[in-house]
């Protein structure tokens, strides 16, 4: 459910001027494992330097290297072969490549780029895959756009290359957001998974709390103080303008369903938090929780039947996880003292949170039926407020690992860390677009 159309937000112009010319992707490109096996095989990708007439930018080409390396590396799905050296640049582009002399050193998937300036200023970039073993191109696409566009371009045929190969989708083009109190105030803010393009949101001196990304990324939900009280507002991204969608009262930690239809919260009624179910079309709200103690931070499963909760009806924050109509609850954690911020694989098959044992935050994993509870992360200072990427491969994630709370990003592995934005005032409620 989207409350304004999705507006460009810079002048980004993307075309497929090439058809897929494989019948299948499995024809094109060999998928060479199971894309849920946590230990796969790492497809090799080829990755010399764009082909350029700017020679007067070395550096920007050299950057587009870079952020392609980093991208597919961070992925943990590519082994990247920089063949930069052995292939020198020219001012031509590269569209019919010799297949033969990539295949005697291995190499099973190349991707070239050619990139010009036109004279509007703005950017021409034509992006290939091939498949050196069955020696034809995969997709190709040419792009056109400023030169604060870029980098989101390659992350976006970054992104592209993975699913092709692999059929999942990649996590570069996605954003990150979460709140900080770097101004002094706690606002709302924005940041691509490798730390760059940090945006902030909310200017409005109050306290923003809880980010939700809408269905369609057009949107964010927060829950906002800045008419004395923790009020629901929705944000358009294309023009930064709110509006409220329930006051008066407490209206925290929102949380759509992926039928873009309902948004589930916590509610207050008599000073007591329950689980409500907002629609967003009819404006009305059903309660689903009765209990006594506080129950919040709900999350729907990804078929958007079931939700997972916080609520310490016995005795201390625990998992619970119920159907939609809020019937059938049953508890999911029993262990640590504190158990809370849960956030659902879009996969389905973990539920991620944070747990505190021995006076010590750490981030969890368990499955939705109980089961293979264990930690990712241990002996690095507290981690908490857990949030799945796109592909349920990476989790974004607070930590005091360096001293003051930063963003970070993980694998599912609990390694292959990286940091997002470091302190800035303490970071808070990371929520990962999809």
């Amino acid at each position: 459910m989207t409350f304004t159309k999705r507006k460009q937000m810079n002048r980004l112009v993307t075309g497929f001027f090439l058809a897929w010319t494989a019948v299948s992707v499995c024809r094109s490109a060999d998928v060479y494992f199971d894309i849920t096996a946590s230990q796969a095989k790492k497809i090799d990708i080829a990755l010399p330097l764009f082909n350029s007439e700017l020679s007067e930018q070395p550096e920007l080409v050299r950057e587009i290297h870079s952020i392609f390396r980093q991208d597919f590396e961070f992925s943990g799905r590519f082994n990247v072969i920089d063949i930069s050296p052995f292939f020198p640049t020219s001012e031509k582009e590269l569209v019919n490549p010799d297949f033969g002399q990539y295949y005697l050193v291995g190499v099973q998937s190349l991707l070239t780029g050619y990139i010009n300036q036109g004279p509007d200023g703005d950017y021409r970039i034509s992006i290939r895959l091939f498949d050196v073993r069955m020696g034809q191109q995969i997709v190709g696409i040419r792009y056109t756009t400023p030169l604060s566009g870029v980098r989101s371009v390659i992350h976006k045929f970054a992104d592209e290359v993975q699913y092709r190969l692999t059929g999942e989708r990649g996590i570069n083009d996605t954003r990150i957001a979460f709140t900080s109190r770097r101004t002094g105030n706690a606002e709302v803010y924005t940041v691509d998974p490798d730390g760059s393009n940090l945006t902030q949101i909310t200017r409005n001196g109050s306290i923003n709390l809880s980010p939700a990304w809408s269905v369609e990324n057009a949107e964010l939900f927060i829950t906002s103080y800045q008419q004395k009280y923790p009020d629901l507002y929705v944000i358009d991204l294309a023009d930064s303008t709110s509006m409220p969608l329930l006051q008066g009262g407490m209206h925290i930690t929102p949380a759509p369903n992926p039928d873009g239809i309902h948004l589930a919260l916590t509610i207050s009624y008599e000073g007591d938090p329950e689980i409500s179910l907002y629609n967003l079309e009819t404006k009305k709200v059903r309660r689903l929780t009765f209990s006594s103690g506080v129950d919040t931070n709900p999350v729907f499963a990804p078929n958007g039947r079931e939700l997972v909760f916080v609520s310490d009806r016995t005795g201390s924050p625990q998992l619970y996880i119920m159907d939609i109509d809020g019937a059938n609850i049953r508890r999911l954690t029993s262990v640590g003292n504190y158990n809370t911020a849960p956030d659902w694989s879009p996969r389905g098959d973990w539920i991620a949170y944070h747990s505190r044992r021995d006076g010590v935050f750490n981030i969890w994993m368990i499955r939705p039926n109980g089961s293979d509870e264990h930690p990712l992360t241990s002996e690095a200072g507290h981690n908490e407020d857990p949030s799945f990427g796109r592909n349920g491969r990476h989790i974004a994630f607070t930590s005091t690992r360096d001293g003051s709370k930063g963003l970070y990003v993980m694998d599912l592995s609990g390694r292959n860390i990286r940091r997002i934005v470091h302190a800035m005032g303490g970071c808070e409620n990371p929520a990962w677009s999809r």
